[in-house]
């Protein structure tokens, strides 16, 4: 509201604000996640230039993300690790099946969908 200029980008638990030249982190209320400890330096910016590889965002955000500190472009890189798939699609699709199956019944779906895990 307001500025005609304000774009927002939601990532996994944080939501970032873009108001004019900045880009503005924003954090949403959630339950606490056990982190990983942070590693290395050179081992962060490879992760950190993964991160923003796939986020696919335009050069003036991305650059604003690069001047975070360390411990900020940790949880941007902890955000988006808990937002990917960690199974390949066909796991997915065979779920989506089982439960989407008319023949099959409840119990059915819940044996095939807890036998996977």
């Amino acid at each position: 509201m307001g500025n005609s200029d304000s774009r927002s980008l939601d990532h996994g638990s944080n939501r970032y604000e873009s108001r004019g030249g900045g880009l503005e982190l924003q954090r949403k209320p959630s339950v606490p996640v056990p982190r990983l400890p942070m590693p290395d330096g050179v081992e962060l910016e490879r992760r950190f230039t993964k991160v923003l590889t796939s986020m696919d965002l335009p050069p003036d955000k991305a650059k604003v993300l690069k001047g975070y500190d360390d411990e900020r472009k940790w949880d941007l890189i902890c955000d988006q690790e808990r937002v990917h798939a960690k199974d390949p699609p066909h796991v997915y699709l065979d779920k989506l099946k089982t439960y989407l199956d008319p023949k099959a019944t409840r119990s059915s779906r819940v044996r095939k969908c807890f036998h996977d895990k």
